[in-house]
Formats: C-alpha cells, sequence, structure tokens
C-alpha cells in the first residue's frame, strides 16, 4: 500500500494535478473578416488647383526683411526682422514716431516709451 501512495504521489506531481487545466486557447475563427473592424475608405483627394496657393504673409512689415542674426546689412531690428530706416522699425513696433526711442545698439533695437 506504501508503494501504491508513493506511486500515486510521484504520478500526480509529474503530471500535474488534475484538478487544473490550462486555460483555452485563444479563439481564432477561419474567417478572419468576422473579428476584423472594417478599414475605412480613404479620402478622396481634392481637385489640383488651377494655380499656386496665395502665400501666407510673412512675419515682417512693410520694408522689413527676416533677419539672419548678423548685424551686416540690419541697421534696425525689431521682432526678428530688419528694417532700413527708424521709421519702418518703429512702424513695425506700432510705436508712434514721438514715443519710438531706437537704441543704441547694433543693430538698433526699437522700445516704445509709454
Amino acid at each position: 500500500m506504501r508503494h501504491s501512495l508513493l506511486a500515486l504521489l510521484v504520478l500526480g506531481s509529474v503530471t500535474g494535478c488534475p484538478g487544473k487545466t490550462a486555460p483555452p486557447p485563444a479563439a481564432t475563427t477561419s474567417n478572419p473578416s468576422e473579428t476584423a473592424t472594417p478599414e475605412p475608405e480613404p479620402e478622396a483627394l481634392p481637385e489640383p488647383e488651377a494655380g499656386p496657393p496665395e502665400s501666407a504673409p510673412g512675419p515682417c512689415r512693410v520694408g522689413g526683411r527676416l533677419w539672419d542674426g548678423k548685424p551686416e546689412n540690419c541697421s534696425y531690428e525689431h521682432a526678428g526682422c530688419c528694417y532700413e530706416s527708424a521709421a519702418d522699425a518703429c512702424a513695425a513696433a506700432d510705436c508712434a514716431v514721438e514715443q519710438c526711442n531706437v537704441l543704441e545698439s547694433y543693430p538698433a533695437q526699437i522700445a516704445c516709451q509709454g
């Protein structure tokens, strides 16, 4: 009897506990379209335009150009743009002429009083 209990104990540990079962494998179907979500139809492309698109206005006001960071050829600077005259730079800064200060730097910076 001892040998039979020992044999059952060894057999149970080798084969695993009969009360526990492995989880079922993930459900698969033979038809993948049943479980897959349908892909939306791609949107139609717009018709090509006859001419080039309108360019967006640049960040610089009239009379200004983007500053490349080099002081050469840039007398007055405001908000990343170079201007040839103090009047143009003051206008870009929305300063009235009588409230516009041109700071002594190169390129000159614009500051509004008031």
